[in-house]
């Protein structure tokens, strides 16, 4: 195996990206803004890394969980900001001193949803993420509420992000060769997000969608919402953003108290 070659490792869903072309168009996608930082989830061999750090940001983070991969990366030069860090991603603090920010990443399949939520969870930092996720996935996410398609993330992001598509990539684009497609998608941050409680919104929305199959009037009962006419019988995926926003305000007028830790549930 060349020194510039890792050799993948299944457990961690690693599939590389083949072609610098490739990772320069998701890198063109990113459009940082001159005072942000980015971030890079996964750089793996470093081949989006390079075209990452060549949009001159003032620091790019790259965050490496494998320990091979980190030591790849360390043995290569990278131009003045560049910072190879050994973390998982979901654990690593993200340094408040290089804020706003702008993320981007080729995410394995097995952490997209929980990288999704970190997302959600930083989203007063970060404005615009660019994420290369199984394809499958990347059309759930980005199908809106009140479709059957929707989900958990479909409405959540919806509230504060801007879901646009970029481009697909077929197997052949990676070393190993995916059994599926993959898709590069971009999340830019809305300037009109509703001052809605994301909390109580996370709660209801993981409710309804936690047991998607039954009606509203059964799937929100541990929340103890009064639901207008008509809506008992409906079930999630019915529901429109401003209909889920209505919901999460009744909750969060009830205070943080009534978000029972009991309604748990999936992302998906």
């Amino acid at each position: 195996m060349p020194d510039d070659r890792l050799r993948p490792k299944k457990r961690l869903g690693q599939h590389f990206l083949r072609e610098p072309a490739t990772a320069a168009r998701i890198a063109a996608l990113l459009r940082p803004r001159p005072e942000e930082s980015i971030v890079e989830v996964g750089p793996g061999e470093g081949i989006l890394t390079r075209h990452l750090a060549a949009l001159g940001a003032p620091c790019l983070m790259a965050v490496e969980y494998d320990a091979a991969a980190v030591a790849l990366l360390q043995r290569q030069s990278w131009p003045g900001g560049t910072r190879i860090v050994h973390a998982d991603f979901l654990d690593w603090p993200l340094p408040a001193g290089n804020a706003p920010w702008v993320w981007a990443g080729n995410l394995p399949y097995q952490i997209t949803s929980p990288i999704l939520f970190r997302l959600l969870a930083e989203r007063e930092q970060v404005r615009r993420a660019v994420f290369m996720m199984q394809r499958e996935v990347a059309q759930r996410i980005a199908s809106p509420p009140g479709t059957r398609e929707s989900g958990i993330l479909s409405v959540l992001l919806g509230a504060w992000y801007r879901i646009e598509t970029g481009f697909d990539l077929g197997p052949e684009a990676f070393r190993p060769p995916p059994k599926v497609w993959s898709r590069v998608i971009a999340l830019e941050r809305r300037s009109d997000a509703p001052p809605v409680d994301f909390a109580a919104l996370t709660a209801v929305v993981k409710a309804g969608y936690g047991q998607r199959r039954k009606q509203l009037a059964n799937a929100l009962r541990p929340l103890a919402l009064e639901l207008p006419p008509g809506w008992a019988a409906l079930r999630a995926e019915n529901l429109i953003l401003d209909q889920w926003l209505a919901l999460a305000e009744q909750l969060a007028a009830r205070g943080h108290k009534a978000y029972s830790d009991s309604v748990c549930f999936d992302d998906e």
